[in-house]
């Protein structure tokens, strides 16, 4: 509609003249109403002659949505780990960031990751070239999103010590696969649902530990990934006792308990530390 147009239906002054010419640029030059001006589904919604709107149906639209280009990370991954992912892996990790956690926050933190949705020093670059694009832990190399969470030489010595430990958790060997500790897959090595479930678990713990030094220069340690699972333990437990399931707990949890001790396992259940 022309601002004449607008302004016979709805008694618009000249003063409105450039606010119309602001929200006409908008809509042309950041929206896709006029490639497609048919009516959205929300807009059916919101149009439809209904005393009462139910939140639900809202809901059951927004979930028909998938604006994300998933298959296009999945080739960004592939490139900068310099692995080959197919449709069954993909759809795994996936299905396992989703399954990480009951809570909620915990499942955002994986789900970002896999979108690759934290500023790494190199792309904060791009929105104020007077901040360095390097990694703010080596200092040497172009601090891109997988870089910060894999391929910087000081994390490559952080994962090491992680393998390390796993190993003596499960007592078996585990290879320094990516897809494994970066995007949250199962590893091969480990035979058992609720190994898988523990491995899972305890290598989101190091992901995690890496964000909480992300805009620092100072590198992980062991001993924080100890730390933030020694936090852990004792929500896990309740919220296996609250769902009458503190078989499954010790079932996942056991060979880290066994690794830790029956002194310290103790005392973490109780919520003392």
């Amino acid at each position: 509609m022309s601002f004449e147009q607008l302004t016979n239906s709805y008694k618009l002054g000249k003063q409105d003249f450039f606010c119309f010419l602001q929200i006409r640029h908008n809509i042309t030059h950041s929206t896709t109403l006029i490639d497609h001006p048919e009516i959205s589904a929300v807009e059916k919604i919101l149009f439809q002659q209904q005393l009462k709107l139910s939140l639900s149906s809202f809901y059951r639209v927004l979930i028909g949505f998938s604006t994300t280009d998933v298959q296009g990370v999945r080739g960004v991954w592939e490139k900068e780990l310099s692995v080959t992912i197919d449709e069954e892996k993909w759809d795994t990790i996936w299905s396992l960031a989703k399954k990480i956690s009951i809570c909620t926050r915990t499942r955002a933190i994986q789900l970002k990751i896999l979108h690759r949705l934290h500023i790494s020093p190199h792309r904060r670059h791009f929105f104020n070239h007077l901040l360095s694009p390097l990694c703010l832990k080596c200092k040497t190399d172009v601090g891109t999103l997988t870089h910060c969470f894999w391929s910087c030489h000081k994390l490559q010595r952080y994962w090491v010590e992680i393998i390390s430990e796993l190993e003596r958790i499960f007592h078996v060997n585990i290879e320094m696969d990516p897809t494994s500790l970066i995007l949250g897959l199962s590893s091969d090595y480990l035979k058992t649902a609720a190994n898988k479930r523990l491995y899972n678990i305890l290598t989101f713990v190091a992901r995690k530990n890496i964000l909480l030094h992300w805009v620092r220069d100072k590198v992980p340690s062991i001993c924080g990934w100890r730390k933030i699972i020694f936090e852990l333990i004792p929500l896990e437990y309740l919220t296996n006792v609250i769902h009458h399931s503190v078989d499954q707990f010790y079932r996942v949890w056991c060979p880290f308990l066994d690794y830790i001790g029956p002194d310290l396992s103790s005392l973490l259940l109780k919520g003392l530390l």
